[in-house]
C-alpha cells in the first residue's frame, strides 16, 4: 500500500521490531525505503511501508489518548486541549517534595514569609543545599528533608521572583 504525507497509519503487530508495534502516528517524509512518522508524543520512528496500516483521515483530530491507543470519537468524547499545558507530566512526588519544604518553613517562620525575603538569600541557599548534595549529603541536619528538595523550592521561589518582574 502506498500512502502520503498527512496519512494516519499504525504499525502493524507483527512489524519485527517489537517496540513500535501498535504506535500510531502520521506519515511526515519517505525516503524511498521507510516511512518518517510522527508519534503522538512528537517522536519521530522510521518504518517500512508493508508494516504500516491506514486508519483512515476521516477521524476527528483528538484520536489518540496519551498511550496512543485509538480513540473512536463516536465512543469518547473529544476535548481540544492539545495547546494546554500538561500538568499530567509533573510527578506527584515532586509537589508532594515542594509542599514539605514550604510546610517546614511555614512552622518555622509563617506562611509565605519567603516573599518578604531579600531573593538573594535564596540564591546562597540554592547553592548550599546543591553543594552539600554533590559532596553527598542527602538530607538537610535541621530539617531532615532532602537536600535536593530544598534546592527546589529555593529555585522555585527565585523563578517566582522572576516571574513576578516580568520575565
Amino acid at each position: 500500500m502506498e500512502f502520503s504525507l498527512g496519512d494516519r497509519v499504525r504499525v502493524r503487530d507483527d512489524y519485527y521490531i517489537g517496540c513500535h508495534c501498535g504506535r500510531m502516528g502520521e506519515i511526515i517524509g519517505y525516503d524511498g525505503h521507510e516511512y518518517s512518522i510522527e508519534t503522538s508524543d512528537a517522536q519521530t520512528i522510521f518504518v517500512e511501508p508493508h508494516f504500516l496500516e491506514d486508519i483512515g483521515d476521516n477521524l476527528a483530530p483528538a484520536r489518540y489518548n496519551n498511550t496512543e491507543e485509538f480513540i473512536d470519537p463516536e465512543d469518547e468524547g473529544v476535548k481540544h486541549d492539545g495547546d494546554k499545558l500538561r500538568m499530567d507530566l509533573i510527578p506527584p512526588e515532586i509537589i508532594e517534595e515542594l509542599a514539605r519544604v514550604l510546610t517546614y518553613g511555614a512552622k518555622k517562620y509563617s506562611d509565605d514569609n519567603w516573599k518578604l525575603i531579600d531573593i538573594e538569600r535564596y540564591d546562597a541557599a540554592l547553592m548550599r543545599h546543591y553543594i552539600a548534595w554533590k559532596k553527598g549529603e542527602d538530607r538537610d541536619n535541621e530539617s531532615g528533608l532532602l537536600h535536593l528538595s530544598h534546592l527546589l523550592a529555593n529555585a522555585a521561589f527565585l523563578l517566582s521572583k522572576e516571574l513576578e518582574n516580568g520575565s
